[in-house]
């Protein structure tokens, strides 16, 4: 199965982004956002998936949200990183080529991030700040069926193939046509706050599926090719995927991850955190608004999150 991309933007840039529109406000100021001592607060960014590698870890710090984003200006170097679960070290982490950006050395004790276990990120940077969260990832997470619906929602016109059935052909396999019946995932619903549905066009360049007439031209210049949806409860143990996130003709990668508590908790309070840079949010049922970003991190800001995640491959082609 391909490797899973990030899902939601970088922390340090979304938060950026999100401290740049508050300070335009003649009512609030960043300050009243995130934390009265303003910048140069440590942005721990740390996201484990369930059955994949352990990741890089971003650490950063805070600036001037009126500064245009940059992340190796404000990348935290020379610090030292672990991941520990149960009182043990995991993995160590040391400083990539890049700034900012620490990845594991040697073997981690486990291979790959495992379901239902706590971990705990630990930095502590060159002149002794440490900041520090701690995740419980998620049960295994699968999508028992994905389906084409009919029209009127109800009855099933195709099962489209899983990866693990057809590899890499599920792209052939599955083809649909734009806007012509609902999509729908089926699942056994684990034990988690919320899911978050990514979109991923794969192609570099392939035609638009939606009239331009109906968009800006500030939206076209800002239409991507990735976007994501706010949190979902899904109760009833389904998603319907949206024709409106989808903006391109070609390869479609749809990715649903269900999310802990962290994850759940800043991307409902954080707007435009689980996009980023020029991207649209679809989809969205809970409502939720915040005075303040809900991080968990001791001695900072950011995220020490973890999610479970299945996709689907298809091919969309114009009516």
């Amino acid at each position: 199965m391909p490797q899973v991309d990030r899902i939601i933007a970088p922390v340090a840039a979304a938060l950026s982004l999100a401290l740049a529109a508050t300070s335009c406000s003649p009512n609030r100021g960043p300050e009243d956002v995130i934390d009265p001592s303003g910048s140069d607060q440590l942005v721990l960014d740390a996201v484990l998936i369930v059955g994949r590698p352990f990741p890089p870890i971003y650490l950063s710090r805070t600036s001037d949200p009126l500064d245009a984003f940059s992340f190796p200006w404000v990348a935290e170097t020379g610090a030292q990183l672990e991941i520990r679960s149960g009182g043990e070290r995991v993995a160590t982490y040391s400083e990539t080529g890049a700034a900012g950006t620490y990845d594991w050395r040697g073997s981690p004790v486990f291979d790959v991030v495992m379901a239902e276990t706590e971990y705990e990120v630990i930095a502590t940077t060159a002149d002794g700040r440490t900041v520090r969260g701690s995740t419980v990832t998620p049960p295994h997470f699968s999508v028992r069926e994905w389906l084409l619906l009919a029209d009127d929602g109800e009855s099933v016109r195709d099962t489209l193939a899983t990866f693990e059935e057809a590899g890499g052909t599920a792209f052939a396999r599955n083809n649909v046509v734009y806007a012509d019946g609902v999509l729908e995932a089926r699942f056994d619903r684990p034990d988690v706050p919320a899911f978050q549905v990514a979109v991923r066009n794969l192609e570099e360049s392939s035609p638009l599926l939606v009239d331009p007439d109906f968009l800006s031209d500030e939206d076209l210049a800002n239409l991507e090719r990735s976007l994501s949806s706010p949190p979902l409860v899904a109760d009833d143990s389904t998603l319907r995927l949206p024709w409106l996130a989808i903006y391109y003709e070609g390869r479609t990668m749809i990715r649903v991850h269900a999310v802990d508590r962290n994850w759940f908790d800043l991307i409902r309070s954080t707007p435009g955190l689980d996009n980023g840079p020029g991207a649209f949010a679809f989809g969205g049922n809970l409502g939720e608004g915040f005075e303040q970003p809900v991080f968990h991190i001791d001695g900072g800001i950011g995220l020490v999150g973890s999610a479970s995640t299945d996709s689907l491959g298809f091919t969309v082609t114009a009516p």
